[in-house]
């Protein structure tokens, strides 16, 4: 074999080995939606209208994986200080809310704050780096 067939031969298996790859991290990515969503919603917080459960979701298109609800299921789910219960946002909320990773709300009002209920899930960055690194050591070339 020359080096030429050598290479076509090493560009069709690395190919071959990332199609795949991107149906693995698919499928692993729509099990964790899944288990998000489940989470979210069996979540112990009081929603009278309903709203709040209906609104949640997690999906996932290509390899994105999306998650969100209404915003004030992210004031229920991290708490407003001044509770002594409440949480930093994690990384991908406090993006999105345009704020850093660990602000908290509070309140302006001196009122006091909600305790946090905990149901959005905080390690979302951790999840995908251990799906990725799982399908990443599955290839073989």
């Amino acid at each position: 074999m020359n080096l030429e067939e050598a290479v076509l031969e090493l560009e069709a298996r690395i190919l071959e080995a990332t199609g795949r790859t991107e149906e693995d991290v698919d499928q692993r990515l729509r099990v964790l939606a899944g288990r998000i969503l489940s989470g979210m919603l069996s979540a112990n917080f009081r929603n009278q209208s309903g709203d709040l459960r209906r609104s949640m979701f997690a999906s996932v298109e290509g390899t994105t994986l999306s998650v969100g609800m209404l915003y004030y299921g992210y004031f229920l789910s991290f708490g407003v200080a001044p509770s002594s219960k409440t949480l930093g946002l994690s990384e991908e909320v406090a993006l999105n809310f345009g704020v850093q990773p660990g602000y908290i709300f509070n309140r302006r009002d001196g009122k006091p704050g909600i305790a946090a209920k905990r149901f959005y899930p905080r390690n979302l960055s951790e999840q995908i780096q251990e799906i990725v690194g799982s399908v990443i050591q599955k290839i073989e070339l």
